[in-house]
């Protein structure tokens, strides 16, 4: 196994969000390996979820389903996508349980990464 040395700074994004989420506790969630699937997760207390969900809302973020769609080319090259799909999404239930989605907002610098 191949380590990074440990970053002593947040990325931009991770930056953003606890912006937003000041003064509640957030942890970005394997950062490198969600940013490179297009996502981003971030993990706050239970005490504080709907404080965070609130404020999310408030800065303009829509709350939207889990989107676990792979790539058009990828989903089209499928026999049958929506089984693929339904069978993806069922190891996703108990997460999407304690989860919350959002979409990011198109006035935010980075919603285009």
């Amino acid at each position: 196994m191949f380590r990074n040395p440990r970053e002593v700074a947040p990325d931009s994004i991770s930056s953003e969000f606890s912006q937003i989420l000041k003064p509640l506790p957030v942890i970005s969630w394997g950062q490198l390996a969600i940013h490179h699937l297009g996502d981003h997760m971030f993990v706050i207390r239970d005490e504080h979820h709907q404080t965070a969900i609130q404020k999310l809302k408030d800065s303009g973020f829509p709350q939207a389903p889990p989107n676990r769609r792979a790539a058009p080319e990828i989903m089209e090259s499928l026999l049958d996508p929506l089984a693929v799909l339904n069978k993806i999404n069922k190891g996703y239930k108990r997460l999407d349980r304690y989860c919350t989605s959002f979409q990011f907002p198109p006035h935010l610098p980075f919603s285009e990464d």
